[in-house]
């Protein structure tokens, strides 16, 4: 483990806090909030977050107007989801604001005067936890009283209380006697420019595959769900019957070569010292053969009467 639980768990977070959350979305959701203006020099990025901050204070000075109720209503919501898991909590008290609350297989400790349960949800969050609130609906039905007040309209208010002045444009600025900064120069680094943050070394790597968790997969031969053209059975049956009735059919018989007559050593010796010409089908090569060995035999007949197939023999 490269990070110490005492970072992240709930289990090492000091009570009291009222907080449970265990991640940084509060800074990030910042850093995006002012992704546009970073990209301006120094003075206009300055200027484009302070009318940013003073537009957002005034948005939620008219919004804590419209409440009603003590608690902010995005606490209602997330109460209500533990109302609900209180309906199956069964508590039973010992006359003195304690109380022991069965939860399906587990059971709790819940002190209404100190306000803690024995999950320590409630001590750390400062909203009463299913178990505290099957505890509260035992005695009363009301459950404002028992959350903290740093989650009610009036702490709200008191939050976005102080207002930011409206300034004048940069014209009306007065004037300083010092010199002026320059910016530094612009120094070209190599490779393709980062836009992403650098990650921790614990932080896991940015995913650079699309999940396809979810996705139908139809095949292509029997468009079928659930498998694709290679793992398909009525391709595999068809390859099969295929590769029988190929197996049954017995081969061709390969073509005979057509019978040639020998020639003489000196004939053969006469044929290799000409040119080489270009190569003939078997068919030519047999006619020519014998059109040669007639020639040569009727030569032969007139000069000596004899026959080359004498000769030969």
């Amino acid at each position: 483990m490269r990070t110490h639980p005492q970072h992240w768990s709930r289990a090492y977070f000091r009570l009291g806090t009222n907080c449970d959350s265990v991640d940084n979305n509060l800074c990030e959701s910042f850093n995006k909030w002012i992704v546009e203006a970073r990209f301006y020099p120094i003075i206009t990025m300055l200027e484009t977050i302070r009318r940013k901050v003073m537009v957002r204070i005034q948005e939620q000075r008219a919004k804590s107007e419209r409440w009603m109720g003590r608690i902010c209503p995005n606490i209602l919501k997330k109460l209500n989801a533990y109302i609900k898991l209180s309906g199956y909590c069964h508590a039973i008290s010992n006359g003195a604001d304690k109380f022991e609350v069965r939860h399906w297989d587990h059971r709790f400790t819940v002190d209404l005067q100190e306000r803690t349960c024995s999950c320590r949800y409630w001590q750390l969050s400062g909203l009463p936890c299913c178990h505290a609130i099957s505890s509260i609906y035992f005695k009363t039905g009301s459950l404002e009283n028992f959350i903290a007040d740093c989650y009610s309209v009036d702490s709200f208010k008191l939050t976005y209380n102080y207002c930011l002045e409206p300034v004048e444009g940069q014209d009306s600025w007065p004037t300083s006697d010092r010199p002026k900064l320059k910016a530094p120069g612009y120094i070209k680094m190599p490779g393709r420019p980062k836009i992403e943050r650098r990650r921790e070394p614990h932080e896991q790597p940015k995913a650079t595959k699309m999940s396809r968790v979810g996705t139908v997969i139809r095949c292509q031969k029997c468009k079928g769900v659930g498998h694709n053209r290679s793992s398909c059975k009525k391709r595999s049956a068809t390859a099969a019957a295929s590769g029988g009735q190929s197996a049954t059919v017995p081969p061709a018989p390969a073509p005979s070569a057509p019978p040639t007559l020998p020639l003489s050593s000196t004939n053969q010796s006469t044929n290799n010292s000409k040119r080489k010409v270009p190569s003939q089908t078997a068919s030519q090569k047999s006619v020519g053969t014998a059109t040669v060995t007639k020639k040569v035999n009727s030569f032969c007949h007139k000069l000596y009467n004899i026959e080359l197939l004498d000769i030969i023999i």
